[in-house]
């Protein structure tokens, strides 16, 4: 489970307990473990820092095994409502440059979020991140900012020249959203930032996609989909320029960034991002081979004729202590065939690949590639399980994860209202949530109302349309330039209501939403927590209702006694069949990973099958008995 500081799993007996702290990352934290050994049950303390990921006790507790998770983050002192920085903190005290920090204020941003003090150092920093934070808490300024500073910090050092003799532009960087509504947001997010002295963009920020082409003059920060920039190098890449080739690309992008990752890394977004992602990955072992191979003098190709195991060793061993291994391999094998005269030099085969490759320009070795991953939802896989988060950390072990104070939980400042209907009752508790709110009569409300489907989005707008009100609809099977409509008319008129589908759900920032209706529950918690999201955002207040059928009581209910507890929602992140499975087997909800008492009718059926398979096993030896749960 992502926390505040330092989560602990805890897989035998041991008793934690973290301690608050408002000291800075760069401060030791030390923290006290009682732990209680099954064979005497005397506590013993053992004071460590956090920055072991395995930890193991004094040699009489050493069964007592501690794993422990590591997620660092600047504390800083919560003040009311939570949402800003502590006073004493300020954009420039986070590590941005004079230029950036002198933008945001311009911008209106006059003190960081908190989100935004926790994760703008370590960005700026060049670290590998998940930034997994509320929804509304400021996410897209704290990667932005840091990436437009350090990207503005290093433009003096980057001007080159491509392959082919064309102008090289700066380092950049590529935002990659789920659509094209996020991806125009974070353009309108970057643009915002403007010089104090030009009014010019400090950034040139584009959205790209391949119906329109890139533009003439390669952006300091391409914003895309995945399927996207995979289209546009397709189609646009012999036409546009190197630039726009997977090769270019891979070469200039400086900074990679995948917002909503939890989104975009499952379901029909994953082939398309991590079509992008080993093409970026595969650039950063190119970048390593070139800079070990001029390093020691020899070529690429005689890098690659090398056994894999030497390959992979230079590889591993870095800049420095790989390029000594690999000089050392290349003398032998050079030896090897040549005699014991043979060296790297001019007496060996590679004498004209060394002399061109000592003549390149030998590569900037502080030149690395970033990657953020941002989210809203990023939950916590159980012990040898499968999701988003173990293939994160599989892919990308250097990351740091960060995570916001109310990560998984509705925002503390929400009023919720859960309604229990009936197929009689829908329509009508339906017009009277949205039509009663107190924001609605006042003629300043911003309402939306998600529906399950499209078809269902259409049958709520029909039923409010009737009712009187002022709708506008938003779903995938709008238009595009109906869906731009909607959303500039429900951010600008007041007394509006949008109905819509999940399709709104994540990411997009409408300001001052009042009031959300849940007019079908969400599938999921996950659905739940981005649905909710909408309003409530920068830490102002908002209302949440939901309509609560049968058929997603239970669901409701763990989510229900999660938002009342003011707890995380993450023990129901999961599909509502599965909590229908689970309920049949249980006769209860059980929260994911947890063990729930077997229901009765479960029990009679688990000896009904084992009774079964028995029989069987009688009229056939070899019959493999798997008495599955």
């Amino acid at each position: 489970m992502f926390g505040a500081g330092l989560v602990l799993q805890s897989p035998r007996n041991a008793e934690s307990r973290l301690p608050q702290s408002t000291h800075g990352e760069k401060e030791t934290i030390s923290l006290v473990f009682k732990v209680k050994p099954s064979h005497n049950n005397q506590l013993s303390e053992m004071r460590i820092t956090p920055l072991d990921s395995r930890l193991r006790l004094s040699p009489r507790c050493a069964h007592a095994r501690l794993q422990v998770s590591v997620y660092r983050q600047l504390l800083v002192n919560k003040p009311e409502g939570g949402f800003l920085a502590s006073a004493d903190i300020s954009f420039k005290t986070l590590g941005l440059t004079h230029t950036v920090a002198e933008a945001l204020l311009a911008a209106g941003f006059s003190r960081p979020a908190s989100v935004q003090a926790l994760a703008i150092p370590a960005i700026a920093r060049g670290q590998d991140v998940v930034l997994a934070a509320e929804t509304g808490s400021g996410k897209t300024l704290a990667y932005l900012a840091p990436i437009i500073s350090t990207l503005l910090e290093r433009r003096p050092m980057t001007g080159r020249v491509s392959p082919r003799g064309e102008r090289w532009a700066y380092d950049g960087a590529v935002v990659l959203c789920a659509n094209a509504a996020l991806c125009q947001q974070v353009v309108l997010a970057a643009d915002k930032l403007r010089d104090a002295s030009s009014g010019a963009a400090l950034m040139r920020t584009a959205y790209v996609n391949p119906r329109d082409g890139p533009p003439l003059e390669p952006p300091d920060i391409i914003v895309s989909t995945p399927a996207g920039l995979i289209g546009t190098v397709d189609i646009w890449s012999e036409s546009a320029g190197w630039e726009w080739t997977g090769t270019g690309l891979a070469n200039r992008l400086r900074h990679v960034v995948v917002d909503e990752a939890d989104l975009l890394l499952g379901g029909g977004f994953a082939k398309a991002l991590w079509q992008v992602l080993d093409l970026m990955r595969d650039g950063d072992k190119e970048r390593r081979i070139e800079a070990l191979c001029q390093e020691v003098g020899t070529s690429p190709a005689r890098f690659h004729a090398l056994p894999y195991p030497i390959r992979k060793q230079a590889l591993d061993g870095g800049t420095k202590g790989g390029s000594k291994y690999l000089a050392s391999k290349l003398e032998r094998r050079d030896k090897d065939l040549w005699g014991s005269d043979a060296t790297i030099g001019a007496s060996s085969p590679s004498a004209e690949t060394s002399s061109s490759a000592a003549d390149a320009e030998i590569p900037d070795r502080t030149w690395q590639r970033q990657y953020v991953f941002v989210a809203a939802t990023m939950p916590e896989e159980p012990e040898g399980g499968r999701g988003v988060s173990v293939d994160l950390r599989k892919k990308f072990p250097t990351l740091q994860w960060l995570a916001g104070r109310q990560l998984h939980q509705a925002q503390q400042q929400l009023q919720h209202t859960w309604l229990q209907v009936s197929d009689a009752t829908w329509q009508s508790s339906l017009v009277a949530a949205v039509r009663d709110d107190p924001s609605q009569l006042a003629g300043h409300g911003r309402t939306l109302v998600f529906a399950s489907t499209v078809n269902a989005a259409n049958e709520v707008a029909d039923v409010l349309s009737e009712s009187g009100l002022q709708v506008v609809v938003y779903h995938r099977k709008t238009p595009v330039s109906v869906q731009a409509e909607s959303l500039q008319r429900i951010s600008s008129e007041q007394g509006l209501v949008m109905v819509c589908t999940d399709a709104a759900a994540r990411g997009l920032d409408i300001p001052h939403v009042t009031h959300v209706v849940q007019a079908d529950f969400a599938s999921s918690a996950v659905d739940f927590i981005h649905r909710v999201g909408r309003s409530a955002r920068a830490g102002k207040g908002g209302h949440v209702t939901s309509l609560i059928t049968p058929d997603k009581a239970v669901l409701a209910g763990a989510i229900q006694s999660a938002v009342e507890a003011r707890q995380p929602v993450e023990g129901a992140f999961s599909r509502n069949r599965s909590f229908r499975k689970k309920l049949r087997k249980y006769g209860d909800y059980v929260p994911r990973g947890q063990q729930g008492k077997l229901s009765q009718d479960h029990q009679e059926r688990k000896q009904q099958m084992k009774a079964s398979k028995a029989l069987k096993r009688q009229f056939d030896p070899n019959q493999d008995l798997d008495w599955d749960d």
